[in-house]
Formats: C-alpha cells, structure tokens, sequence
C-alpha cells in the first residue's frame, strides 16, 4: 500500500527537478488520482501490443496529457512527473479498498457500513435539513444570527437507484426561540404562533434530491420521476411499481437495530407521486407548498390536490395554450384575396369511466372510500333503509325489517353469487331442452342471468331508465332491486383534446353528457377567450343550435368529427349537412381535397 510518507518524499523530490511543482494544491493531486483511475483504459489503450497492462506505463499519449492538464489545471509538463511519481499508486488501486473507494461509489458506501455503523456513521447520503439558521424573521434566534444547535436524528429509509434502499438518520433541527423544526423537505411551525408559520408545514423553495414519501420512508427524485413516468405513460400500478424497484436489489439488507422493514406498499409510491407532483407544481408557480397543523398525512394530501384542482379549474392548465404543427394550420385559401390565416382546432369527447359518488343525487362530495354509498356531509344516510322514500332504520345490510324490502334485499345478494347465476342459466338451458315451445322464453331467462351478471360486477344502474316507476312499490324493488342498492356512479369524464393528442382540461359529467354541460365546460375552459378557431364535437349539430345566441360560440367552426358524421348523422338532417358537415369547412381538409388535415379522431383514440 502506497504510504504518505512516500508520497511526500516522491513530491519532495520532484520539486527539485521542477520548482513550480511545490504549488500545486492538494486537491488538484487528489483530483489527478481519480482521474489516473477512471481513464486506466484509455492509458492502455493506446500502449504497444508488446505492453504488459499489469504494470503502470511510463508514458502517456499526448490527448491524456492535454487532459490531466486542463481538468487539473496543471501545465503539461507538471503532469509527466506528476505521473511518474503517482503512476503505481493510480495502478494499484484494483487491489487497494481504500483508493478502489475513490473511483467506485458502491465501495465508497460500503467504507461506512463497515466502519460507520457502531459510530452512527451510517452513510454519506444521511438526510440533513438545507439551513443553518433559523428563517423565521420574527424570531430572536434569527434576529441575533444563532445557528441551530439542537439536533434530533431518528431512523429512515433512503430508496436509491444505484445502491438500493440504504439505512440514513433523518436529521432535523429545532430553533428554540421559536420553536420552528426544519426537516429535510419542509419547515414545521407551530400553528399560529407567527403569521408566516400559520400554516405549519412548509415545503421550501427548492426541490431537494431526496423527498419524503413516508415517515421514516425517502426516495430520490430520480426514482419519483421514473415512478411517474411508469403511472402516466405505461399504466404500471404503484404496486409494481414498487414490487420492480425491490426486485432490482434482491440482497439489500437493513440492519436488526434500524426497526425500520423493506417492506413497502402501494401507499408508498402513490404519496411520493403526490407529494413529488404537489412540489413541483408549487415551484413551477412560485407559490409555497403548505399543509395545515391538524390534519392526518391523507387529509393533507387530498386538500392540496383539491386546490390544486380548483386554480386549474380557474386558470387552466399551461396545455391549454398549446400549438404544435399538428393542432394548428397556417391557411392559405384558394381565393388570393383572402388572407392567410391559421386555424386551429380542438376536439371534444367523453370517455365512460363512471366512478363511484354520493347517492344524494345533487351531491358532488368525494367519497371518502370508493366502498362509501355516502359522502362525509350525508354519511347519517347510510343509517335508514336503502329502498327510496323508506325512511325507517336499515337492519341489514341494504333494508329495514319489512317483509318485502327484506326479501329484495337477500334476492339482490343471492343474484351476485356465482352459483345463483349459474343455477339460472341451467334451468333455463334444461327448460329448453324439454319443450322447444319454450324456447322464446330462453332469452328473457338469459337476461335476466345477465342482468345478475351486471349486478356481481358493479356495474351502474342505467341512468335512462324509466323515471316514472315507482321506487318504493315492494312489487317494483323484487323485480329490479340493483337500482334501489347499488351505488351511484358518475356519467363520464369529458375531454378537450388537441388533434396532437394534447389533453387541454378535463371535467366529470354528473348525469349525462348534455349539451349544456358542454357548452358551460368550452366556457369554463376558455374564460379567457383564447378559443381555438374549430371546436369538433360529435353532437355538434345540436350544441350549435343550443349556443346559437352565446356571444362566445359565433365565430367558432362547429363541426362534427368525420368518424360520427359519416355512421351517426343522417344525410336527411338538411341543418347537420349544412352547418356541421366537416367538408363545408374547406380549412380542415388537405390542399389536393383528398383526406383531413386535422385528426378529428384523437378523442376515440386518447380513451381507447
């Protein structure tokens, strides 16, 4: 092992030879080892074939010499005597852990998990809050300049993506003349004691690499960002997400005095989504990331996203604004006295994807569960009987104790098992066989299988059904008892997208996809009047008759989207073919006339 004594003699040495060498510092010598070693190929490389790579070479090439000089700001003639005074050390760090440590990270980690643990040493990468001083400017620690002196450091978990899951102490420092604790990602106040801490946690202006998404649970943010990415653009569920990330470090280990399990859940990856989505759209609009005192962890989460939702509900999204070649045109008519224009284009659409909501039909709560039948406002529903209009208290699981609602409640249970279903569907295949008198009556059977069917699935009660039946006839509830207990689910989402495939805002339809509710939606979207020139609608030639008098819709192009025009409008509809017939607007097709510049269809293909 290459000792300081002999390294000092060598450099002793060599100043005799070159006087200048004496002033070059410290670090530029450390600097040139870890280059010496990262470049140990190259030096190779470039050796005769004779060249025994086993030992250090005595010359280098005139490129690694330009090199070591330039990145060590050293003269080239410093670095050959440099060399020849370090070449062997340089060469034998593959054998030596302690210079192999200055090269390799891995081996870097492993010097503290060897030597740090007993001494509470237990990485490099141990979590530190990013100030010194207290921030607060009202307080007198502050005032006087103190540092922070007391420190409390308690066990976590530090999800990497080179080496793993790693053991570090989460340091965090408390100021005592105010009582404000700074963490690694936040500053936690006490709750209205200043004006500026009102709003107890934190988040602080910059972004550090590691973000909390547990209590004793941290991640890099190269992590969050493939785990976003993963989410947004392959559909990977969180589960995997983090069943990926341990598979790819079978031997990571904890040590037995951490108390802390490499046992991770979902839970995990969907806070550090939020979280790390919730920060970064703090900073991109300059604003703080704060979360309130009394509050659990979820609570805190599901208000930020709220007014998360309502500032781009009010102010759109920054997608709104988009332009690209494929959403916009430049227009040059055929008539030389007009003038070139662009044009550009936004596509409107639902997709199906009800979810479940509060079964007050006004209510627009979110569930607390997606199991609730009730939000938190009308939870003391969830107490009487679920028949309409029955207003006495519920006994069992879906009705109180008359005889009738009792005997649509067990038939509705009974309908989602399987082998009620399957009984059915046997019966009814045995009553055919005997007589085929009776096979009109086959398909009725069948439905109602289905119907059953539907009823295991979950599937939403129709919203088009008869709103005439009368709900609280015991008659009515034995015949069709999932419209009184199953839950109520919402209509659809509705898009806007740009033919790019650019989602500019979307909102949830209620109860229907109504032409009010779109109109209201473009509105809302584009309340700054930055509308696009065409609006492609699949319903458009009644929602131009429904805007006719709206002073925001007059001078945009409503057009049906080629798709539904040709399979849903009839060609006898003279108001459709004249007014909404994508070929009446000649900016949307191509210069020969033949095709579509715009992908109408984008919607069908963004919800697929």
């Amino acid at each position: 092992m290459y000792s300081l004594v002999s390294l000092i003699n060598s450099v002793t040495a060599l100043t005799r030879t070159i006087p200048s060498i004496k002033d070059i510092p410290l670090f530029a010598v450390l600097l040139f080892i870890r280059l010496g070693i990262d470049i140990r190929n190259d030096i190779v490389l470039v050796q005769e074939r004779t060249y025994d790579p086993s030992t250090p070479p005595r010359h280098l090439s005139p490129s690694i010499v330009q090199f070591l000089a330039s990145a060590c700001a050293l003269l080239p003639k410093e670095v050959i005597p440099l060399w020849e005074t370090l070449r062997v050390m340089i060469w034998e760090s593959e054998e030596d852990p302690l210079l192999l440590s200055i090269r390799d990270s891995e081996s870097y980690e492993q010097l503290f998990r060897n030597h740090g643990y007993l001494l509470g040493f237990t990485s490099s990468r141990n979590l530190w809050p990013p100030v010194q001083h207290c921030t607060n400017p009202e307080c007198r620690q502050y005032q006087q300049g103190f540092k922070l002196h007391t420190a409390t450091q308690k066990h976590a978990l530090l999800l990497s993506l080179a080496h793993g899951p790693i053991p570090v102490w989460a340091v965090h420092f408390r100021c005592n003349g105010c009582n404000t604790t700074y963490h690694h990602n936040m500053a936690l106040s006490p709750s209205g004691q200043y004006i500026s801490a009102a709003m107890g946690r934190t988040y602080y202006d910059t972004i550090s690499e590691n973000i909390q998404i547990g209590e004793h649970c941290f991640a890099e943010r190269r992590i969050l960002d493939q785990w976003r990415s993963s989410i947004n653009l392959a559909w990977v569920s969180a589960s995997n997400c983090i069943t990926i990330y341990l598979q790819m470090f079978p031997d990571a280990h904890v040590p037995e005095s951490w108390n802390i399990s490499l046992s991770l859940s979902h839970r995990t990856a969907w806070e550090g989504f939020i979280i790390y989505s919730l920060w970064l759209d703090a900073v991109r609009r300059e604003q703080a990331l704060q979360f309130p005192h009394d509050h659990t962890r979820r609570d805190c989460l599901n208000e930020a996203m709220k007014a998360r939702n309502q500032h781009i509900k009010l102010f759109g999204q920054p997608e709104k604004r988009h332009r690209c070649d494929k959403c916009v045109r430049i227009y040059h008519p055929d008539d030389p006295t007009q003038p070139v224009r662009t044009v550009s284009v936004v596509v409107c659409d639902g997709t199906s994807i009800g979810r479940p909501r509060c079964y007050v039909e006004t209510c627009k709560e979110t569930l607390q569960s997606p199991k609730d039948r009730y939000c938190l406002i009308h939870t003391h529903y969830d107490d009487f009987c679920y028949v309409p209009d029955c207003t006495e208290p519920r006994t069992t699981k879906f009705t109180c104790n008359l005889p009738n609602y009792l005997q649509a409640g067990k038939e509705y249970e009974e309908r989602g098992q399987s082998v009620f279903q399957l009984k059915r569907r046997l019966e009814a295949a045995q009553r055919a066989a005997l007589d085929n008198s009776q096979l009109i009556t086959v398909p009725v059977l069948l439905d109602e299988a289905d119907e059953a069917d539907d009823a295991a699935d979950g599937d939403s009660d129709d919203e088009d059904e008869d709103e005439d039946e009368d709900d609280g006839d015991p008659t009515t509830i034995l015949k069709k008892p999932k419209k009184a207990f199953q839950r109520r689910r919402t209509h659809n989402e509705q898009l806007l997208i740009y033919p790019c495939g650019m989602v500019a805002a979307r909102v949830t339809f209620y109860h229907s996809e109504s032409l009010p509710s779109v109109a209201s939606f473009v509105k809302e979207t584009y309340w700054d009047g930055a509308l696009p020139d065409h609006l492609v609608f699949d319903n458009n030639c009644g929602l131009s008759k429904h805007v006719k008098d709206n002073p925001t819709f007059p001078r945009i192009g409503l057009a049906v989207d080629v798709f539904h025009f040709k399979s849903k409008h009839k060609a006898s509809d003279t108001y459709c073919q004249e007014n909404c017939n994508p070929a009446a607007f000649p900016e949307l097709l191509r210069e020969n006339g033949k095709g579509w510049w715009f992908n109408t269809s984008i919607c069908e293909q963004v919800n697929a």
